[in-house]
C-alpha cells in the first residue's frame, strides 16, 4: 500500500484485528489535499461519502474469532450493547445493518454513531481521520469480544444456537491468544527513576510491553511516574505503545494547566501517587480480568452486584476521571494497602514502589489467573 500504509493500519494487524491490509478498505478527505482512497471497497465508500461526508470511513473485515462474534451477537437483535466501561463511553452500542451493505439507504445512520456491524461483513466506521476510524474499529473489536465472552458463560445455549454449535472453537481462540503470552516477564528497567529522561525511557518500555503481552488495545490505558513534586503521565488519546512524544509534566499534587493535556485518568493516578505509597502506575484493560468483572457484577449469577475479590485481587467500582463518583475516590483507599485493584467492567490498576517491572508482572500474573477461571466457569456450565 505505498504512500498509503501506515502506522495505524498495520497496528490493526500486529493487534491481531485483521488478518491482513487486503482486509479493510477507507476513505479520506479534507479540502486541502482532496480525497484519498483505498481498498477493494472504495466504491461504496465513495457512494457512503456522498450520503454523509464524513472526513473519513473504513469498512474492515477482523480476522476470526472476531466475525463469527459478530454474526453470532447480531442473531436476532437491532444493536449489540458495549459492556466494557471503554467501549461503552466511547461507542454505547453497535447498530446492526440488517440489508445488504452494497446498499447505502443505511448509510445515515453513520450521522448518529461512530460504527456500525455488518454480519459476515465486518465494521464500518466514519471518524474525522483515519487514526480515529483505526481507534474506533479497534474499540469495537474490543467491545464484540468482551460481549461474546460475557453471553457465552451468562448464556451459553443462544450463542451455541447461534454459532451452529461452533461458539466454542470461538472461545478456544480467544483463550489461544492468552496462552501465548509467557508467566513471567524479562526485566524492564529498574528504578528509582530521579530525573525525568530515566522517567520517560522507563515509561516508554512499560507501555511498549504492555501492549505486546496484549494486556491494553494500544490506544486505552495510560501510565504515569512521580518525580518529587511532580507527575509524568501519558497524554490523553495516546498510544502506549508511541509514547516518545505523547508524555505530560504535571503536578503531582494540584491542578494546573497541563492537565488538559494528560489522560483522563489523571485523578486517579494523581490521587493515588500522592500517597506516597508508589512512584509507578500502570492502567491496562486485560481482556480476561474486564470480562470476569463483568460476569461477576452481573445480578443473575450472584447476590453481590461487585464482589470483593476477583482471583484475589480487590475489586472496585467507580466512573473514569473524577468527580462524585470517580474511579480516583476508589482506587486510593485500596491501593494504599494492595498494589493492585479492579476496577469493575473496566481494567486493572497496579502500582510499584520503585518501577514499572513489579506492576507489569502483577497484572501479567492476574491476567493469566483470570484466564484460568474463566476456562473453569466453561467447564462448570458444560
Amino acid at each position: 500500500m505505498k504512500n498509503i500504509a501506515n502506522k495505524p493500519l498495520s497496528r490493526l494487524c500486529r493487534d491481531g484485528l485483521l488478518a491482513s491490509i487486503d482486509d479493510v478498505s477507507f476513505l479520506e478527505y479534507d479540502a486541502v489535499t482532496g480525497m484519498r482512497c483505498y481498498g477493494e471497497f472504495s466504491p461504496l465508500l465513495q457512494s457512503i461519502h456522498k450520503e454523509i461526508p464524513s472526513p473519513s470511513l473504513l469498512l474492515a473485515k477482523p480476522r476470526e474469532p472476531y466475525l463469527r462474534a459478530i454474526n453470532a451477537l447480531s442473531c436476532g437483535v437491532d444493536t449489540i450493547q458495549a459492556e466494557d466501561s471503554e467501549s461503552k463511553m466511547l461507542l454505547g452500542a453497535l447498530p446492526v445493518v440488517k440489508t445488504s451493505p452494497l446498499e447505502t439507504n443505511w448509510a445515515h445512520a453513520l450521522v448518529k454513531q461512530r460504527a456500525l456491524v455488518i454480519p459476515n461483513w465486518g465494521i464500518i466506521v466514519s471518524a474525522p481521520n483515519l487514526l480515529a476510524s483505526t481507534v474506533i474499529f479497534s474499540t469495537a473489536c474490543f467491545a464484540i469480544k468482551i460481549k461474546f465472552l460475557v453471553d457465552f458463560v451468562s448464556s451459553p445455549t443462544s450463542l451455541l444456537l447461534a454459532t451452529n454449535g461452533k461458539a466454542s472453537e470461538t472461545i478456544a481462540t480467544f483463550l489461544t491468544d492468552v496462552k501465548k503470552r509467557p508467566a513471567r516477564l524479562t526485566p524492564l528497567m529498574r528504578g528509582i527513576f530521579t530525573d525525568l529522561p530515566s522517567a520517560r525511557k522507563a515509561m516508554v518500555q512499560a507501555g511498549r510491553r504492555l501492549v505486546t503481552l496484549g494486556l491494553v488495545n494500544a490506544s486505552f490505558g495510560n501510565i504515569s511516574y512521580a518525580l518529587a513534586d511532580a507527575l509524568l503521565i501519558s497524554a490523553t488519546g495516546s498510544f502506549l505503545d508511541d509514547l516518545e512524544e505523547a508524555m505530560v509534566l504535571t503536578s503531582l499534587y494540584q491542578k494546573n494547566r497541563q492537565d488538559k493535556l494528560a489522560s483522563s485518568e489523571l485523578p486517579a493516578h494523581r490521587k493515588i501517587l500522592a500517597t506516597g505509597k508508589a512512584r509507578a502506575l500502570l492502567h491496562g484493560h486485560p481482556t480476561f480480568v474486564v470480562a470476569l468483572s463483568l460476569f461477576e457484577a452481573s445480578a443473575k449469577h450472584t447476590k453481590v452486584k461487585h464482589p470483593p475479590t476477583i482471583c484475589g485481587v480487590p475489586v472496585v467500582k467507580g466512573k473514569t476521571g473524577g468527580g462524585r463518583c470517580g474511579l480516583d475516590k476508589a482506587l486510593a483507599p485500596v491501593l494504599t494497602k494492595s498494589n493492585i485493584a479492579i476496577a469493575a467492567g473496566h481494567g486493572v490498576f497496579c502500582t510499584g514502589e520503585r518501577d514499572f517491572h513489579e506492576p507489569l508482572q502483577n497484572m501479567l500474573t492476574l491476567e493469566n489467573a483470570c484466564c484460568q477461571a474463566y476456562q473453569r466457569l466453561i467447564t462448570a456450565f458444560g
